[in-house]
């Protein structure tokens, strides 16, 4: 069975369709032992803990659930991509207009 910090990685990088080895490390936002600890099997597959965390990691919101569920909420990653991409059809338009803003 996957640990919950890979379980993360993969998911991230599937949501930002990137390969993991581009990612950032996970121990930038989170340790990731601590969070399998917290939310791994024990010997006798029960969970250690009920409950959840979120925390933001390369653009996205992630969350874990004591079920094992990683949950990956990219909107803040599409929102960026979106002001940028407004930003970046601006810079065009102020361009194409000979200097001039519209």
């Amino acid at each position: 069975m996957r640990r919950p910090s890979e379980a993360i990685v993969a998911a991230v990088a599937e949501a930002k369709d990137e390969d993991m080895t581009t990612l950032s490390p996970l121990f930038t936002r989170i340790d990731p032992d601590t969070l399998d600890r917290i939310f791994s099997a024990t010997s006798n597959q029960t969970k250690p803990c009920n409950g959840s965390i979120t925390f933001d990691y390369e653009g996205c919101r992630i969350t874990v659930n004591s079920s094992g569920t990683v949950i990956v909420d990219p909107s803040e990653l599409i929102q960026r991509k979106t002001d940028i991409e407004r930003a970046s059809s601006r810079e065009h338009l102020t361009r194409s207009n000979c200097g001039k803003s519209v």
